[in-house]
């Protein structure tokens, strides 16, 4: 239907009416609140109007105006997209840990989205990457795509806002805003020096004094003592200044005194004072006429012997206190936290971490437990989350081969202990005597430092444990330490913050196989109670990927013990009536948890090792026999089956077949070929089974059309024609048609 344009009034869209055909002006009734919607052809002329919910249809021909018959309910929208604020992230986080955007547009209006983009704009539009929607165009066929948007790797701390604009042909953009926190990380308080000295002498008593560096910090809000607090009349804050009165040192025993202070922002700082007693000892007068040797009082002295941390031009302590009552000696490990973090500061990075190497060593100790006066070790080894959390810095406390050595001569147990600047202790590992003197291993160096991750922090790991459902109290165990420790240890660790964990609970410990994405089972892994203090101690004899459990785990995601044994080859050929394949081995791939022995009542080399027997036998010795050893020896020729079965600890068993050929020995070729063309050259090969291959002879039967080396077995086609290669070794001739085209 035809319109006859006097009848409508103009209206004016971006500064005028827009142009049809031969200079007709498009126009309509003063519905002027609708959105005008103009499609061109390719010369750029308007051929389609919509306006609110009609379409005005242009004829390019005659520049008559068409009205749609059909309201049209909208046309080229899309769905509201909401502003996104993303998971606040904490500074320095690694790549992958910020939050994706998985944004879905939806057309609902009428008309085909052609060119569909988006693009970042604001301030913060660099802060932030984008993709563009997986499809372009938007029709009834396909209505929907996605796109993501997420904040970049490293950005330093602070909020940061962008807004999103979707875009497409005939469409208004549509805009929403994304948000990224990024949360600066609190600089905490610094105390130097960290490390200072009391004498109780009434004559050499002084306060002691240090400076404090406050960083985000503002106040002391509290020292601590084994975690009580010493009261604010032990100690005094003026301006940089700590410190801690004299009066309260003089009520401390003889020993490191080890203090927390605590504050308002930030982790606490560790501070230690050696405190010692330089006082006479009192003499005592004899009687009267009776003459007595005065009798010395001696307060023991802690020895300080002093370690080098190579790359730091700096050393550590370690505190060596009197042997106690049962035999036991405690000693105490300090580093110097400011020299560490100063060079930290200065040369470290993330990219490139400065190598911390801790060792725990100690000539004193060395001597000490040579001289057999002791029972056991015990040290305490004091790193602050500001060194053991730092990714400037790469630290490795280092158990030494010498003490481990020492302690399995002696029979002493040696336990290293991790605490951090609280005092709380993080985790310990422990080699009994008992343990240390069964150990068959070769004792080495054994790094010590372990993190204690939450499961989600691994993804496979975490989607295997179907995220929160099995592994949301669940521990994830990643050692500096690889392979096979030198001896079982007993790994003591604080698992009293977990959800869902309670004094008295059951703990489930399993190796996570990142190759095969399971977990295996462990001999006597459900053992593990959590003491009254919220540690759970665990035995181990190798270094890999751990889990630790408040349940036991699905048996879908498990591989037992026996699944985890290999036996090979599932089929051996062997010889009979030659010189060579008359026997071969059965060979059993065990885990490092399990132990062969004799007999089951046998000891492993440590109680957490499960032992399991082997034995073997044979479907027909007539054709092959089978030794205790697993030797398997051909008897005749034929087929037999090896079973091969193993007896757990536990009672189970598992039986595994290997199929049993055995032939005559035989030799033939393994290069060769029956054509040649007339030039070419071929190396002719051969290999013996069950015997050994002696020295070869080659020749040809017709020598003018195939001519061979009689050593290598390498043969030239000369001429056309039939010839044959023989190859002779030891009594056995062996011959091959040859035709030469």
């Amino acid at each position: 239907m035809s319109f006859s344009l006097n009848t409508f009034t103009c209206i004016d869209y971006d500064n005028g009416c827009f142009v049809a055909g031969a200079g007709y002006n498009i126009c309509v009734s003063s519905d002027n609140g609708a959105t005008w919607i103009v499609s061109k052809n390719a010369s750029g002329k308007v051929i389609s109007v919509n306006h609110g919910n009609q379409r005005f249809i242009v004829s390019t021909e005659n520049g008559d105006i068409y009205q749609s018959g059909h309201d049209i309910i909208s046309n080229y929208t899309i769905a509201p997209v909401n502003n996104l604020v993303f998971t606040a992230l904490n500074s320095g986080y690694g790549s992958g840990a910020q939050q994706t955007g998985n944004i879905t547009i939806t057309k609902t209006g009428a008309g085909d989205l052609n060119n569909l983009s988006v693009a970042l704009s604001g301030v913060n539009a660099t802060s932030f990457e984008i993709t563009q929607p997986i499809q372009t165009t938007l029709n009834m066929a396909v209505p929907s795509t996605t796109f993501t948007v997420k904040a970049k790797d490293g950005l330093a701390g602070g909020v940061y806002e962008a807004f999103v604009t979707i875009s497409a042909e005939h469409m208004m953009g549509v805009t929403f805003k994304v948000t990224q926190e990024v949360i600066a990380p609190t600089v905490s308080a610094a105390i130097s020096p960290g490390t200072h000295s009391f004498d109780k002498k009434a004559d050499n008593q002084q306060d002691v004094s240090m400076n404090i560096t406050w960083n985000d910090a503002a106040t002391v809000t509290e020292i601590k003592k084994l975690g009580t607090s010493i009261g604010v009349a032990s100690y005094t804050v003026s301006g940089n200044t700590l410190t801690i009165k004299k009066q309260y040192l003089a009520s401390q025993g003889v020993g490191n005194l080890v203090l927390s202070v605590e504050f308002d922002a930030g982790d606490a700082t560790i501070l230690t004072i050696v405190i010692t007693d330089t006082t006479p000892p009192p003499i005592t007068p004899p009687p009267v006429n009776v003459y007595t040797p005065p009798v010395f009082i001696v307060t023991p002295t802690p020895i300080v012997e002093e370690f080098e941390l190579t790359n730091f031009n700096a050393n550590g302590v370690i505190t060596i206190f009197e042997r106690d009552q049962f035999g036991d000696i405690h000693a105490t490990l300090t580093l110097p936290i400011d020299k560490i973090l100063q060079l930290e500061a200065e040369k470290g990075s993330e990219e490139k971490p400065l190598e911390l190497d801790i060792p725990v060593n100690s000539k004193v100790l060395l001597k000490q437990i040579q001289e057999g006066k002791i029972q056991s070790v015990h040290i305490t080894a004091k790193i602050p989350d500001t060194i053991r959390k730092n990714k400037r810095l790469e630290t490795k406390l280092i158990l030494s081969s010498e003490l481990l050595e020492a302690a399995k001569a002696a029979g002493n147990e040696l336990s290293v202990s991790v605490h951090d600047e609280s005092g709380r202790d993080l985790y310990s590992w422990i080699f009994t005597g008992n343990n240390l003197t069964a150990s068959k291993q070769k004792m080495r160096d054994v790094y010590l430092e372990l993190h204690l991750l939450s499961i989600n922090s691994n993804i496979k790991l975490n989607e295997l444990l179907k995220g929160g459902t099995q592994g949301a109290s669940g521990l994830y165990l990643e050692f500096e330490e690889e392979g096979r420790l030198p001896a079982q240890t007993s790994l003591k660790i604080y698992v009293g913050d977990r959800k869902d964990v309670k004094s008295g609970y059951r703990m489930y410990l399993y190796r996570y196989n990142q190759d095969s994405d399971r977990l295996e089972t462990l001999p006597y892994s459900s053992g593990y109670i959590v003491d009254k203090a919220g540690y759970v101690t665990v035995d181990m004899i190798d270094c890999s990927d751990y889990v630790i459990l408040p349940k036991e785990a699905d048996k879908t995601m498990i591989t037992s013990l026996r699944d985890q044994i290999v036996i090979s080859p599932s089929e051996l050929t062997l010889y009979i009536g030659g010189t060579l394949g008359a026997s071969g081995n059965i060979q059993i791939t065990i885990p490092v948890a399990l132990e062969l022995v004799k007999n089951l009542k046998d000891k492993t080399s440590g109680n957490s090792i499960g032992a399991i027997t082997v034995t073997y036998s044979s479907s027909d010795e007539a054709v092959a026999d089978v030794s205790s050893e697993g030797i398997v020896t051909a008897r005749g020729i034929g087929s037999a089956t090896i079973t091969t079965k193993v007896t757990l600890y536990s009672g189970k068993t598992k039986s595994f077949v290997s199929e049993i050929n055995v032939k005559e020995p035989y030799v033939t070729f393994t290069g060769s070929t029956d054509g040649m063309i007339v030039g070419d050259s071929f190396r002719f090969e051969l290999k013996a089974y069950g015997v050994e291959l002696g020295e070869v002879a080659w020749t040809t039967t017709r020598r003018s059309i195939v001519v061979i080396s009689k050593k290598s077995g390498k043969a030239t086609a000369v001429s056309k024609g039939t010839d044959y290669v023989v190859a002779k070794t030891g009594d056995t001739i062996l011959k091959i048609k040859v035709v030469v085209r």
